[in-house]
């Protein structure tokens, strides 16, 4: 017994034009498929590189540039929450520092570089100081009491 095949859906230019635009807002394809009834997220991507193609080459260096302002604002919104994190800690000694970046990477606040960045600190020196820490500690744990 043959299976029969589903009818696919037509949407017309207009449809696929907004369905565009509200990924170009911000929506997730799969947000807007469920929004839509689309039961494909993929389609509205394939819809939305064939109008950038037929828009030309400034219309895909303008969503090339769109992606890199996303990528670049994401990054000062982590780093404004780290800041605020962090912005009253100001130790006279370095050595002071490494337990406070260990918690601060421990806890996934912000990633090892971000961190020995913003508060001036050599990673190398950190990682060192890290890898003896631990060291001394897993000593001690073993020692008889």
């Amino acid at each position: 017994m043959a299976k029969k095949a589903k009818a696919r859906r037509a949407y017309d230019e207009d449809f696929k034009r907004e369905a565009v635009q509200m990924l170009q807002d911000g929506y997730s394809a799969k947000s807007v498929a469920e929004r839509l009834g689309i039961s494909c997220p993929s389609t509205i991507r394939r819809w939305k590189s064939q109008q950038l193609a037929d828009a030309g080459p400034m219309a895909s260096a303008m969503d090339s540039r769109l992606k890199e302002l996303e990528i670049e604002l994401r990054r000062v919104e982590r780093e404004g929450r780290f800041k605020k994190s962090v912005d009253h800690f100001r130790p006279r000694r370095v050595a002071d520092v490494y337990p406070t970046v260990a918690s601060i990477i421990d806890q996934q606040i912000a990633s090892e570089r971000e961190v020995c960045e913003f508060l001036s600190v050599n990673r190398s020196s950190f990682q060192t100081w890290r890898r003896f820490e631990i060291a001394d500690r897993e000593k001690s744990d073993a020692a008889p009491c």
